[in-house]
């Protein structure tokens, strides 16, 4: 009730709040910490730390007390939600101490049945972030003393193990990204310090990584690198009989080629180069794909003399990625010359320019900065000539269009190209194309199987069904409700079933920590210019399975040209599909959250455009005249008219 009375009381003074801009700052590279402008907020229990720090990694997005309370406890007690509303008053307390009153509210929004905060925030994770990729470009671009400076900055912010005391799932995930971002870090400052001939730092650096972790080939690759620039070689060939004889004995890993090939250059005396860098690892629960994996393998096996590029397309959340890499280490051992992985951040709002997507290829396969020529042509020509000489897999992932991709293939020769895009690629000639769609019942039963134990599904098959067509069998879908199911033993499947049911709920549903069907779907939406977006849009809202080109023509207020140039846009940015010429269909969620992302003008042209649907079919009273053909009629179509 006092909560009432203090919103109450906000509004009616709406000059109490503060309206100067003010900015929450938070530092979880340690215990964590957190200010409102300079003013340390005084907040020391854990959980409520914890809610602040998880809206404050969504800010301006509304996340609803079961998503707080999944971040925030692994089995939710009944008192969940009374306990995060007082974390909620309590934080709203400390923002009304700083801003005046009615602060609280206006900083820590609530909607039905969620919060939002409304501050800007400045995370020092995201400085990090930016302060490694900013060295990376000054180190590519030969700068590396400014990388170093930059790199020193970065480390002076991360002052311990992070999250320190933050209970719950979600900070359980964020140790382990963070944990990966220190590992990058360390890299990146053992590649500075290899430029830059500081072998002791580099050398030091190395180790730390190797104690860290110590099934990592990389870090124990830069270590004998490290030593033998420094002049101790005799030290990095005792690391390369370490490096084998705790791979293999300890962790059952053999050396891969690269680790083999700084061997043999240190017998012979040269000066070591860097190999491709290691394949990110495979998944170890990969389902399904069984038969293009191994039409793919024999395309890419060892006696094929000259190996096509092939392009792994599909909506977001289909698996392209880990079907790539899956490929990618059945086929590894034909690739002696190593592997090279790029991400193209082709989703990003604004990816890598070519000149430094090409550099870093060059970096990854031992080019050192002054070998680098100063021109984007030169370097594009220099990656050409140095791939064709050489057998490698290279995997170019998330690529945007083909003209992001065109100066990183290698054309003809021995070195096989995987490429993963939501893009059909279809501009992508002599390419070999593998489009993906969702899994079959089957392959999805199995992979829910392997999330959340064989007995569980087996007790309650009826629920595990519904819950594999509420996810449409959709992989990122099923990992995304399997790691929660898993997480939480005790649930009933029949229970989340019913939650999935609601088609009003379902994407809020399948999401887990920072991961979320609809933030797979967003990165390929917000790339789409205004009309291709309306058309999206007005679709999801017409409810059909299957539309013909002329019925979208009706809904969309375009002749049927456009109209299918519209649609056939949108199949090649994976948003649609095609199952036969001048027939189109969107999956059940990517309906869902079409209808989720209109905006108000969408939503005010919605009922004309299903009026303009109607018309169609009514003037041509085709439904009539397919009948006493005896034609076959959509059942979407027959819906769509209600």
């Amino acid at each position: 009730m006092s909560n009432v009375r203090d919103q109450l009381s906000a509004w009616r003074n709406p000059g109490s709040r503060r309206t100067r801009h003010t900015e929450l700052r938070l530092s979880v590279l340690g215990p964590v910490e957190a200010w409102l402008d300079d003013q340390p907020l005084e907040i020391v229990a854990p959980q409520m730390l914890a809610v602040l720090a998880i809206l404050a990694t969504e800010h301006g997005r509304t996340l609803t007390t079961t998503q707080l309370a999944e971040r925030i406890w692994s089995d939710p007690p009944m008192s969940a939600i009374s306990v995060l509303r007082n974390h909620i008053s309590a934080l709203r307390r400390e923002f009304d101490a700083y801003g005046g009153e009615g602060a609280g509210f206006e900083w820590l929004g609530s909607t039905r049945g969620g919060y939002r905060l409304c501050l800007p925030v400045k995370f020092d994770v995201v400085e990090v972030e930016a302060l490694i990729a900013a060295a990376d470009a000054d180190r590519r671009s030969g700068a590396a003393a400014q990388a170093e400076t930059k790199l020193a900055t970065a480390w002076s912010l991360w002052r311990g193990d992070p999250l320190v005391g933050l209970p719950g799932p979600w900070a359980g995930q964020e140790r382990n990204r963070l944990a990966r971002l220190r590992s990058d870090l360390g890299e990146a400052r053992i590649l500075v310090a290899l430029d830059l001939g500081r072998y002791p730092a580099a050398i030091m650096e190395s180790q730390t990584l190797v104690a860290a972790e110590p099934h990592s080939e990389r870090w124990r690759e830069l270590l004998m690198v490290a030593l033998h620039r420094g002049g101790r070689r005799v030290e990095a060939l005792d690391a390369y009989r370490t490096a084998h004889r705790v791979l293999a004995d300890e962790f059952g890993l053999s050396l891969g080629p690269e680790m083999v090939r700084l061997q043999q250059q240190l017998l012979s005396a040269e000066p070591p180069r860097l190999a491709a860098t290691k394949l990110p690892p495979d998944l170890a629960d990969f389902v399904g794909r069984a038969n293009l994996v191994h039409e793919l393998t024999e395309v890419l096996g060892a006696d094929a003399e000259h190996r096509p590029a092939i392009a792994i397309t599909g909506m977001g959340g289909v698996g392209k990625t880990a079907f790539a890499l899956h490929l990618a280490h059945h086929v590894r051992a034909d690739y002696p010359d190593g592997s090279v992985y790029l991400d193209l951040g082709g989703l990003d709002e604004h990816p890598p320019s070519t000149e430094i997507l090409v550099t870093a290829a060059l970096r990854k396969i031992g080019v050192g900065p002054d070998e680098l020529p100063s021109d984007a042509a030169g370097r594009t020509a220099l990656w050409r000539n140095t791939v064709t000489d050489r057998r490698m897999l290279l995997i170019l992932d998330n690529a945007r269009d083909v003209d992001q991709l065109a100066p990183l293939l290698p054309g003809t020769g021995a070195t096989a190209v995987l490429i993963t895009s939501r893009s059909s690629m279809a501009e992508l000639f002599r390419a070999r194309l593998a489009p993906l769609g969702a899994l079959t019942t089957d392959e999805a039963w199995t992979l829910l199987q392997r999330l959340v134990t064989p007995r569980r599904m087996s007790d309650e098959p009826d629920a595990a069904r519904a819950i594999l067509r509420a996810c449409g069998n959709v992989p990122v879908a099923l990992r995304i409700l399997g790691a929660r199911l898993a997480a939480r033993p005790g649930w009933r499947l029949a229970t989340v079933a019913e939650r999935l049911a609601d088609e009003h709920q379902r994407l809020a549903e399948l999401t887990l920590g920072n991961t979320s069907v609809e933030s797979v779907f967003w990165a390929s939406y917000r790339l789409l210019a205004p009309e291709l977006a309306r058309a999206f849009v007005l679709l999801a809202f017409a409810d059909a399975a299957e539309l013909s080109a002329a019925a979208v023509a009706a809904l969309l207020d375009r002749d049927r040209a456009a109209a299918e140039q519209l649609c056939e846009a949108l199949v090649d940015h994976g948003m649609l599909q095609t199952p036969a010429p001048g027939q189109y269909g969107q999956h059940d969620l990517m309906r869902l959250f079409a209808r989720k992302v209109a905006d108000p003008a969408q939503r005010r042209e919605s009922p004309q455009a299903l009026c303009r649907l109607r018309d169609f079919y009514a003037s041509e009273s085709r439904f009539d005249a397919a009948a006493a053909r005896g034609a076959p009629i959509l059942l979407a179509e027959r819906r769509a008219l209600g």
